[in-house]
């Protein structure tokens, strides 16, 4: 992606010269700047660095959790962010992940966990006291 030119601003609005410049609406100004802001983002992180780090924080999952409490249902060697357990009465663990703020995938006998860029060891970490100790 190129940068803008420092001269433009950074969503320069040109009005049309015809009669459309007069139909009702506006530009999503909060929109635009949104997607702007995440594609500087996905640049400067480097799009391969999203999955290698949640594939990372996918295995440190797989290695520490608990397997006497949850089968890992997710194969091993897909290589997918995503890692689902099977553990009876699942939803047991919601009062706890909402004390942490874990955004989690509960069904009555499945957790989904789906780490992503804004996760850290440190999050899995927390997780996994949470997943091990219920």
């Amino acid at each position: 992606m190129e940068e803008p030119d420092a001269d433009e601003p950074d969503f320069p609005f040109h009005a049309p010269s015809s009669a459309s410049r007069y139909q009702p609406g506006h530009v999503s100004y909060l929109g635009y700047s949104a997607v702007y802001e995440g594609i500087k983002f996905l640049n400067r992180v480097g799009v391969e660095n999203f999955l290698a780090h949640s594939l990372r924080l996918v295995a440190r999952i797989r290695d520490r959790i608990d397997s006497a409490k949850y089968e890992l249902v997710s194969p091993r060697t897909d290589r997918s962010p995503i890692i689902t357990c099977r553990t009876p009465d699942a939803r047991r663990l919601n009062p706890a992940l909402r004390e942490v703020r874990a955004d989690l995938s509960v069904s009555s006998n499945r957790v989904r966990i789906s780490p992503a860029i804004y996760n850290n060891e440190e999050d899995v970490d927390r997780l996994l006291e949470i997943l091990n100790a219920g």
